[in-house]
C-alpha cells in the first residue's frame, strides 16, 4: 500500500515547465517530466517520489480541489515506507518555502481524502489549527494529528 501527502496550490500564470523550474531553483530538486509527460513532473527526493501536476480533481466536501490549479505530492510505495516518518514533515518544509518565497497558499492533504491544513494569504494561518509554519512543531503536531 502506498501513501501520499498532497498540497493542492495557486502559482502564479505559469506553463508547468516553468513553474518546475522555479520549485527546482527554489526547493534544489529536479522535476522534470516522467517519461516525457509535460504534465507530469517527478523527481526523487529525499529518499520519495516527489511529483508535480496540474490539479484536476473536483471538489469533495471539504477537499476544495477546484480552487486550486497544482498539486506537488510525496509518494511512498510499501517498499519505500521507512521514509514515511518523514514524509509529512518534508512536505511541510516544502511548503514552509513555497509561502516564504512566493506566497503561494493552498491546502494540505493526506492520501486525496483528508484535509489536513488550509493555508491562506496573507497570514498563512492554518484554518483548523490556528498553527503556522513559523512555529514548525505547534504545526507539525495540529497537522500530524489529523492522519487517520
Amino acid at each position: 500500500m502506498s501513501v501520499t501527502t498532497e498540497y493542492y496550490f495557486n502559482a502564479p500564470p505559469l506553463d508547468l515547465p516553468a513553474l518546475a523550474a522555479q520549485l527546482n531553483q527554489a526547493l534544489g530538486c529536479t522535476l522534470s517530466p516522467y517519461e516525457g509527460d509535460e504534465n507530469d513532473y517527478f523527481a526523487r527526493f529525499m529518499g520519495m517520489e516527489f511529483s508535480l501536476e496540474p490539479c484536476d480533481l473536483e471538489t469533495d466536501g471539504e477537499l476544495e480541489f477546484e480552487k486550486f490549479a497544482y498539486s506537488l505530492s510525496f509518494r511512498t510505495s510499501w517498499g519505500a515506507a521507512r521514509w514515511r516518518p518523514i514524509q509529512l514533515p518534508t512536505l511541510l518544509c516544502v511548503v514552509r518555502v513555497l509561502q516564504d518565497r512566493f506566497e503561494y497558499d493552498g491546502m494540505l492533504v493526506y492520501d486525496l481524502d483528508t484535509l489536513l491544513a488550509r493555508y491562506d494569504k496573507p497570514t498563512f494561518a492554518d484554518r483548523l489549527s490556528g498553527t503556522t509554519l513559523d512555529d514548525f512543531p505547534a504545526h507539525l503536531t495540529a497537522v500530524h494529528s489529523r492522519v487517520p
